[in-house]
């Protein structure tokens, strides 16, 4: 264990909020955006014993859409992955998607998937081109549900 040197452009609680690994063991860091209009920023770090800073890698300018809370790839952002985050209202199953190819993120403006259900977190998301994709939304409502949303 030890500590790695974020820089100043990933430092503070709503800065760096959340984060996880793809399938190759890159990281990815993210802010939360509390109120809109605001800035979702995701970065990427490589390598955790290195002297590498985070690099940006997400961007999207949001007027009015809240998220940040959670954030789940599938795959590797290096190669062909899929980034899900779901959007901070209680009474919404919308998330938002972006999907990368060959390690080129193909738009910073992400997909939006609408589900039925109310506060929805996205745990996992399969790297199947849409419409053939499976997610597999957790609806926070009693009793919770685990269900496959398809398109």
């Amino acid at each position: 264990m030890g500590t790695k040197n974020l820089g100043p452009d990933v430092t503070g609680l709503s800065v760096n909020h959340y984060n996880t690994a793809d399938d190759d063991g890159n990281i990815l860091i993210n802010n939360l955006v509390e109120a809109a209009p605001g800035t979702f920023k995701v970065w990427k770090l490589a390598d955790v014993t290195g002297t590498d800073l985070p690099e940006p890698f997400i961007e999207y300018t949001t007027t009015t859409q809240l998220l940040g809370r959670k954030l789940s790839v599938k795959g590797s952002v290096d190669k062909n992955a899929i980034i899900t985050v779901g959007l901070n209202n209680p009474m919404s199953s919308t998330f938002a998607r972006w999907k990368v190819t060959n390690g080129i993120l193909e738009s910073q403006t992400p997909e939006k998937i609408f589900g039925q259900h109310k506060r929805s977190e996205i745990p996992y998301a399969e790297k199947t081109p849409l419409p053939q994709a499976n997610i597999f939304p957790l609806f926070l409502s009693r009793p919770a549900l685990l269900c496959r949303l398809s398109r």
